[in-house]
C-alpha cells in the first residue's frame, strides 16, 4: 500500500477496537488533510507517506514550498533546507542550508526519535544542537514535540522506506 489516510468515516476502526482502515487513494496533500481531520476529531488514524509523498506535501505548503526535501533510503530518512534569510537584517538574498538523518525509535515513540548527523552551513552540528536552546526560543525538539501533541501523533516509524504515523 502506497500512502495511506484513513478516512474520517472510518477512523474509529472496527468495533472489536482494531487498527482503522487505511484509504490508500488519493493525492499526499488529500490524504493528509484527512489525517489531520481525523486527528483533529480525536478519531484513530493511520498514514503512510513515501518520500515522494513528503516532498508532495513540503511542495503544496506555503512555508516550506522550496525550502525543503526528503528522501528515505534503508528506512533511515535524509532532510535537506535551504531557508532564506530576507527578514534578516543584513542578510537579503542569503540562505541558511542544512542536512540531517532522521532515524525512527524501534519502539514508534515520537519522542525518541532520533535527530543526527546535522550540518548546517557545510559544518557538522552536534547532535544535541536540537536539545539546546538559542536566543531564548524553544528547542528544536520541543517545536517537534509541539508540532506532534497538536496533530494528535501518538507512532512514528519509517518501515518499508516509508514513514508511517498514528493518531492517538
Amino acid at each position: 500500500m502506497v500512502g495511506a489516510a484513513t478516512p474520517p468515516s472510518r477512523a474509529a476502526g472496527p468495533p472489536w477496537g482494531g487498527p482503522a482502515t487505511p484509504l490508500a487513494s488519493g493525492s499526499a496533500p488529500e490524504r493528509w488533510k484527512a489525517f489531520e481531520k481525523a486527528a483533529r476529531r480525536g478519531e484513530k488514524a493511520r498514514i503512510e507517506l513515501t518520500a515522494s509523498d513528503i516532498n508532495a506535501l513540503l511542495a503544496d505548503g506555503k512555508n516550506t514550498r522550496g525550502k525543503a526535501s526528503v528522501s528515505v533510503q534503508n528506512n533511515v530518512g535524509h532532510v535537506t533546507v535551504s531557508v532564506p534569510l530576507d527578514k534578516v537584517m543584513f542578510m537579503n538574498g542569503r540562505y541558511v542550508n542544512g542536512q540531517a538523518t532522521v532515524q525512527a525509535s524501534p519502539d514508534g515513540d515520537p519522542a525518541k526519535g532520533q535527530i543526527s548527523n546535522v550540518t548546517i552551513g557545510n559544518q557538522s552540528v552536534p547532535d544535541d544542537f536540537i536539545d539546546r536552546r538559542i536566543f531564548g526560543w524553544s528547542t528544536i525538539r520541543g517545536y517537534i514535540m509541539e508540532w506532534l501533541d497538536d496533530e494528535n501523533i501518538a507512532s512514528f516509524r519509517i518501515e518499508n522506506n516509508r514513514a508511517i504515523a498514528e493518531t492517538r
